[in-house]
């Protein structure tokens, strides 16, 4: 059983970045509601815990790109 849990947890690291991406396209919004429309697609192990960390990141990758 915690291997099933440990692949799912990889698997959602693995695409959680173009998720919310795609949510990201549907227009402005905060973390808890980018939260919610992860949800409503299906990703109902995704919290806010794992949202705030990743913003930055694409954030900070955003920065980074040449203009």
């Amino acid at each position: 059983m915690a291997s099933t849990e440990g692949r799912r947890t990889q698997l959602l690291r693995g695409v959680l970045d173009l998720c919310l991406l795609a949510v990201m396209e549907e227009g402005p919004a905060y973390g808890y509601e980018m939260t919610k429309r992860l949800r409503a697609r299906g990703l109902s192990i995704v919290g806010e815990g794992s949202i705030y960390p990743l913003l930055g990141r694409l954030d900070h990758a955003i920065a980074l790109q040449p203009a």
